[in-house]
C-alpha cells in the first residue's frame, strides 16, 4: 500500500518535470501551472505521456478534476480526483492487465479512510483505515489464497499490537 502512494507521488513529480517543448504550459517549483512563457496561470485540460497516458484538468494552475492514467495498452493504470492540487475522494490504481490493485480515500492529498489492496488474481492482500497519512485502526493481511496471514492494531501510525501472525 505504502508503494502505490509513494508511487503516485512519483509519479506526478516526475509528470510534472518532463520535458516541455512543444507544449503550451510549463510547470514552476511553486507547484503551479503557467502558460509557457508567461507568469499566466494555465486552464485547460492537459494530457501527457511518459511510460502512461496522463489527463487532467488545469484551473488557474491548479490541477482540479478527474485525474486519470492509462498504460500504453489502452488500460487504465489510475483514476481519481484533484482538487487545488491535492488528491480527494476516492482513488483507484489498476493492473496493466486491467484488474483493480487497490482502492481507497484520500483527504487533503493523504490517505484517509478504507484502503484495500488485491493480489492479481483478485482475492484481497490487505485491507485497514488511514487517518490523514497514518495507519490507524486494525489491519489485515492476506496470502494469495485469502487466507488471513497478519493482524494488526495501529494507531497514528504506530503499529501497537500483532494481534496474529503466521510463522
Amino acid at each position: 500500500m505504502k508503494l502505490v502512494i509513494l508511487f503516485l507521488f512519483a509519479f506526478l513529480f516526475i509528470s510534472c518535470n518532463s520535458n516541455n517543448k512543444g507544449r503550451d504550459y510549463s510547470y514552476k517549483s511553486n507547484g503551479l501551472i503557467y502558460k509557457k512563457g508567461t507568469n499566466e496561470l494555465y486552464t485547460g485540460k492537459i494530457i501527457d505521456t511518459l511510460n502512461v497516458i496522463i489527463e487532467f484538468e488545469v484551473v488557474k494552475g491548479k490541477k482540479n478534476g478527474k485525474f486519470k492514467t492509462t498504460y500504453l495498452n489502452g488500460n487504465t493504470e489510475q483514476v481519481g480526483l484533484i482538487k487545488n492540487n491535492s488528491n480527494e475522494g476516492e482513488w483507484k490504481y489498476y493492473y496493466p492487465d486491467g484488474k483493480i490493485e487497490s482502492i481507497g480515500l484520500f483527504k487533503k492529498n493523504r490517505p484517509n479512510g478504507l484502503w484495500t489492496s488485491y493480489f492479481d488474481n483478485g482475492k484481497i492482500k490487505s485491507n485497514g483505515r488511514y487517518k490523514l497519512g497514518m495507519e490507524d485502526g486494525f489491519w489485515k493481511h492476506y496470502d494469495k489464497n485469502g487466507k488471513l496471514i497478519e493482524y494488526y492494531y495501529y494507531k497514528n501510525g504506530l503499529m501497537i499490537n500483532l494481534i496474529f501472525k503466521v510463522g
